[in-house]
């Protein structure tokens, strides 16, 4: 677990950390400060491949670690970053003890092997699993493999092999493929592609956040490969941004389902909604009830909120502050962080976040149409009602000035009415005035206005 320890105007406390980090004295911010001395928004921590760093938001006083002022540094376990008075110790429990490998690490100039591959390094390692770079003989591709430790899980891993082989079904660009799943055996592992790019959370932490039509290409890359995984009866369950590799012309790979489970499957549900901090849990997992694809998309809604906005919908506090935030608040508006955010976004990220599952889109398909621009029509507003007959349909034609006199007077035209009206009150004159020269010329005038024949 990656965590500060904050000692701030004289109160302690403690903030975990997955993947970003900003400090500042906004509310928003992942680690709000009283002290008066630091900024709005102060600086960032952010982890770079394995590697966490410190940023200053180019701020006035400074960020110093370790008694230097700095820009962009290195944190390692055990700097202490000072804002003002204010005191935050980096501490990272997952970080080996110095020249102590990690548990399951071969020592010094022996070789490790897991069945017949050869671990080349250690990429990550989490509570329930170690992800190493491994090399198979005649093999040249790149291959990563994640090894399970079956303590980790109450009820077992057969059902997350089960949906591991699931996967390896899926043929998609947007998803790392698998090669190979064994569930047998102490260390039980799946091998994968080793995906290369930047992740996602990096992307954002360099950026603070992106232009809104960037994010929505990428979440419409995303999107097409959980489909993909949909249609076979998987759902990711663990979505956030570090999960998501960005490539080459923002090309994407989804990578580890780490508590992939089949559709309406319930599972683990205590691992699965607890596996990482909280900013794009679904309320359904806090829960425990079955997940199933409108999990994905609130998280996907989420993630597209941090890439246009910079921050995850609910920060601030400890991981049950914000996973209660997840099931009673509503996110701070879009147009108040975005102004310029354009509306239908706003509002399928709107409705992408629906805490009732029901209310959200109800499969990729339907997301994804919103996300291309294909939204319902919005209520028209009374200045902008139109009338049906105005609108012309496919197969009105264009009418000329003729047709057009002919309809007005089928409609009804006043002026048609009124003129009509005089010459019924001339005509009964002429009949009394039989043939005489006012009568003709009343019929004359008559017949000028409105052409009429004999």
């Amino acid at each position: 677990m990656v965590y500060l320890k904050i000692n701030d105007e004289g109160k302690t406390s403690e903030v975990n950390i997955e993947e970003r980090a900003v400090i500042g004295r906004l509310p928003e911010c992942t680690v709000q400060l009283k002290e008066p001395h630091a900024s709005r928004k102060h600086a960032v921590i952010y982890l770079h491949g394995e590697q966490w760093y410190v940023r200053d938001l180019d701020t006035r006083n400074g960020t110093f670690v370790n008694g230097e002022r700095i820009q962009d540094r290195e944190l390692n376990p055990g700097d202490v970053i000072t804002i003002g008075r204010a005191e935050l110790t980096f501490v990272d429990d997952s970080a080996p003890e110095a020249g102590k490998p990690a548990e399951g690490d071969a020592t010094p100039g022996q070789e490790e092997k897991v069945g017949e591959y050869k671990i080349i390094k250690e990429i990550a390692h989490s509570s329930y699993a170690r992800v190493c770079e491994v090399q198979k003989e005649g093999v040249s591709r790149e291959m990563v493999m994640k090894i399970i430790d079956p303590g980790a899980f109450a009820g077992g891993v057969d059902d997350l092999f089960a949906t591991a082989r699931a996967l390896a079904a899926v043929d998609h660009p947007a998803i790392a493929s698998i090669y190979e799943v064994d569930p047998h055996g102490d260390r039980p592992y799946v091998v994968s592609e080793l995906a290369h790019g930047l992740s996602l959370a990096e992307l954002i932490a360099s950026r603070q956040r992106l232009p809104h039509e960037r994010a929505r290409k990428i979440v419409i890359r995303v999107a097409e490969g959980l489909q993909a995984a949909h249609v076979k009866g998987v759902v990711h369950g663990n979505l956030k941004p570090r999960n998501i590799l960005v490539e080459d012309r923002d090309e994407i790979k989804l990578v580890d389902f780490g508590c992939i489970c089949r559709i309406e499957s319930v599972g683990d549900q205590d691992r699965a909604a607890f596996a990482g901090i909280p900013y794009y849990i679904a309320p359904e997992q806090i829960l425990k009830n079955p997940v199933d694809e409108r999990t994905d998309i609130y998280a996907l809604g989420a993630i597209l909120y941090s890439m246009v906005t910079g921050v995850p919908p609910f920060t601030g506090g400890s991981d049950e502050q914000i996973v209660q935030k997840h099931l009673t608040e509503e996110p701070e508006g879009l147009k108040r962080l975005v102004p310029d955010l354009p509306e239908h976004l706003c509002r399928t990220i709107e409705r992408a976040l629906a805490k009732d599952p029901g209310a959200r889109f109800q499969n990729m398909p339907e997301l994804l149409a919103a996300l291309a621009g294909d939204v319902s029509q919005p209520t028209l507003r009374p200045e902008e009602e139109i009338s049906e007959k105005e609108v012309p349909t496919s197969d009105t034609p264009p009418m000329g000035a003729a047709a057009r006199r002919a309809a007005m007077e089928k409609e009804g035209n006043p002026a048609f009415a009124f003129f009509a009206g005089i010459f019924l009150i001339l005509m009964l004159v002429a009949m009394f005035l039989g043939a005489s020269n006012i009568g003709r010329q009343a019929r004359q005038l008559m017949e000028k206005i409105f052409h009429l024949t004999p």
